[in-house]
């Protein structure tokens, strides 16, 4: 009798349909633990000399660094930073981190740069580089069309976007893919906050803190914002 309540009240398919989506998502949930434990396999720990991280790498694979993405690339170590950094505390020299934190949480990056302040030795250093949510919103303040019109394609926008507005929800939303917009009080007062020394503005290429691994490409500097903190 239940059963044919049942039958009559759930449509077959949308049975089916909901057990599909549930085997999907432990399916993707196994992968992304089973991905985290190689990870933490594989990952190098400190050593003897520098350690240096760079994180959220992308294509950007460098020599001499430990490069951390969760895509996954050849070259690359896998890692979601929000289950830690697979390092023990105070053994990193320095991590370079570029336009990655825009796309974490307020919480998440709060408890990312947490992490980094961790595993940093006591003078190792943390380089930043995110959109600088105050640069558009001075230049929007300014009638700056300039400013925007270069920016017209930002993200890789298929088709030109046309007014300053559409510009700066490209940049804060980027398809959903940005979480948060960062200026420089906001970064700062986050970092201080977190226990790091020292927090400075820096520019494209600046190394004079450290190496560096800053993209070349001619929209970086127009557009991000770029940090150092010193533990």
């Amino acid at each position: 009798m239940l059963a044919r309540i049942l039958r009559k009240a759930v449509p077959r398919e949308s049975v089916r349909h909901d057990l599909r989506q549930v085997r999907a998502s432990v399916s993707r949930l196994l992968r992304g633990v089973g991905a985290e434990m190689f990870a933490r396999a594989r990952v190098p720990r400190s050593n003897a000399g520098e350690v240096k991280l760079n994180i959220g790498c992308g294509d950007r694979i460098a020599a001499g660094w430990i490069n951390i993405d969760r895509q996954g690339r050849a070259g690359s170590c896998y890692a979601n930073v929000l289950n830690g950094l697979a390092f023990a505390d105070a053994t990193v020299t320095r991590i370079h981190c570029e336009h990655f934190l825009e796309h974490l949480e307020f919480d998440h990056a709060r408890r990312f740069l947490a992490e980094c302040l961790r595993v940093l030795l006591p003078g190792g250093d943390l380089r930043l580089v995110v959109p600088d949510a105050g640069r558009y919103c001075e230049a929007y303040a300014a009638h700056d069309a300039q400013f925007f019109a270069r920016l017209d394609h930002l993200g890789g926008a298929v088709e030109a976007l046309r007014t300053p507005m559409q510009v700066i929800n490209q940049m804060f939303r980027m398809g959903g893919e940005h979480r948060f917009a960062w200026d420089y009080e906001t970064l700062r007062d986050v970092l201080l906050a977190a226990g790091f020394a020292r927090v400075a503005r820096s520019h494209g290429g600046d190394a004079s803190a450290g190496p560096v691994l800053d993209g070349d490409e001619w929209w970086r500097e127009l557009e991000s914002l770029y940090v150092e903190a010193r533990k």
